[in-house]
């Protein structure tokens, strides 16, 4: 989402999308046009460096890394600068409408539906690892009664060939 708020709004400005996916060069790339929107992921100390970088690898990291986690403290303060990023991209995009359309006035008259990262939300989604733990209970789960279900079929076709002997020995065909 972060990636996205930057292009967005980098082509508003200058109608240019960079190729770069790296945060850290596209906040290089809004920091020589807007301080505001720059200034939200301050680089000032040794926690909020850690923190932006752990944010510009958190994409992939989360996809690839079998172990990955998460500090909820982290996750909590960035989820706080994103979503003041986000209210500061679309303030400063809209004004930027405006100047580009003489007599418009998309800044006033625009009303944000709520919250525009809904943080209750976010924080109630289950994490992918908690999911994937999840499914491999049910696989289990199923595994395990398609071996109960299997072994009744199984104890079955014994008594069925047993009562076929009884009856062969009797000497009754079927």
């Amino acid at each position: 989402m972060t990636e996205r708020l930057f292009y967005t709004y980098i082509f508003v400005l200058t109608l240019y999308k960079p190729r770069s996916h790296k945060l850290d060069n596209l906040r290089e790339f809004v920091a020589a046009n807007n301080k505001d929107i720059y200034s939200v992921f301050p680089l000032n100390d040794k926690e909020e460096l850690a923190r932006f970088h752990f944010l510009n690898a958190a994409y992939v990291d989360a996809r690839y890394k079998n172990k990955y986690t998460v500090d909820p403290e982290v996750l909590d303060k960035l989820i706080e600068q994103i979503s003041q990023f986000q209210r500061g991209v679309l303030k400063e995009s809209l004004q930027i409408i405006d100047n580009l359309i003489p007599g418009q006035n998309f800044s006033e008259d625009y009303k944000v539906p709520g919250e525009l990262l809904d943080l209750q939300r976010l924080k109630s989604k289950k994490l992918p690892e908690a999911v994937m733990r999840e499914q491999l209970e049910e696989i289990q789960l199923l595994e395990e009664r398609m071996k109960a279900a299997q072994s009744e079929v199984e104890v079955e076709r014994k008594e069925k060939e047993r009562l076929l002997k009884k009856l062969r020995d009797a000497g009754i065909e079927p």
